[in-house]
């Protein structure tokens, strides 16, 4: 009898395994998409079209692949609509305005490939504005779907005005240091409106230049922008006057190209910190120091200049035997 109730039970465990894998498979069958590429101009329908990404509200850190031009050849793949009816919402996320239709793939002029995924191409218009971003969304039944792009003005991506404009780049730290000989680390953000080829080649620059000491500046190609979100690179300080310097891009022409105003990339270089006879590095906090006085222990407080109470395991509990200094 035990046994027959442990193969029942087995047999039961077997069947819901089976029910939940069929229904994953049906929930994953039932899903929609919306994927949406561009055919390189000039090569619509002969070339492998590129796969545009979600844009992001950050005109320097959305992707690479989230901009089209206007006059771009595009192919939109709706992927498990069939030949029912579904809706799409076209919204100007820029001019906080959208328009919808619904019908089925025919009715959208698409092509129906198998049974279930609707192709649809089409050319992009001209934006009203230089460039605006855009959401489109498919909707049938309770599924939805959706995407998002920069669409750009041929004039505004494509044009030799670009190289002089001061907002190709953007700079951004991801280090810091308040030492006159040391190094600062930049990720450094193309502005992806533009077409690289028309951006400007930059060189870092300081004002006001440091006497004594020096910047050791970094160059930005515009061609490393062709394939790639950001360039990460280095500013070397050596013996630079203590102070605060603002960092930017210029051109060939000494022209600023980034970052655009009014955002500045300030450096704020102080001397360094001598600490005290007898004080030490404070427990698991590199270039923080401490003392002891009598039993108690102390830290350095950068920002009020002075020494304040601290716990004791900043100490590594040594104060509690007696005086350090």
């Amino acid at each position: 009898m035990r046994k027959v109730i442990i193969f029942a039970t087995l047999l039961l465990f077997l069947i819901l395994i089976l029910f939940l894998f069929k229904e994953k498979i049906l929930q994953a069958q039932s899903n929609i998409g919306i994927e949406l590429y561009v055919y390189p101009q000039g090569f619509y329908g002969t070339a492998t079209p590129i796969k545009i990404e979600n844009a992001s509200d950050d005109r320097y850190k959305t992707p690479l692949k989230s901009t089209v031009v206007a006059g771009t050849e595009y192919k939109m793949v709706l992927s498990g609509v069939g030949n029912n009816n579904f809706t799409l919402i076209f919204s100007n996320i820029s001019l906080s305005y959208n328009t919808s239709s619904t019908s089925n793939c025919s009715g959208f002029y698409g092509k129906l490939v198998g049974n279930d995924d609707c192709i649809i191409e089409g050319t992009f218009n001209e934006p009203n504005s230089n460039y605006e971003k855009w959401n489109i969304t498919v909707i049938q039944g309770s599924k939805s779907a959706s995407t998002s792009f920069y669409l750009v003005k041929q004039s505004y991506a494509q044009t030799s005005t670009i190289f002089s404009k001061n907002d190709q780049y953007y700079l951004e730290p991801t280090s810091t240091t308040t030492q006159p000989t040391s190094t600062i680390t930049y990720n450094v953000y193309s502005n992806k409106l533009y077409c690289p080829i028309y951006m400007a080649n930059g060189q870092s620059t300081t004002t006001p230049s440091p006497s004594p000491g020096r910047f050791v500046h970094f160059n930005v190609a515009s061609s490393s922008f062709i394939n790639r979100d950001f360039i990460p690179t280095n500013l070397r300080l050596e013996g630079v006057t203590p102070r605060i310097y603002n960092l930017y891009l210029v051109n060939s022409g000494n022209q600023i190209i980034g970052p655009p105003s009014p955002v500045q990339v300030t450096i704020n270089v102080t001397p360094p910190f001598t600490p005290p006879p007898g004080s030490f590095e404070c427990r698991g906090a590199p270039n923080n120091w401490c003392r002891c006085v009598f039993s108690y222990c102390y830290w350095y407080d950068y920002n009020r200049t002075r020494w304040v109470p601290t716990s004791s395991s900043a100490c590594g509990n040594v104060c509690a035997g007696g005086i350090r200094e």
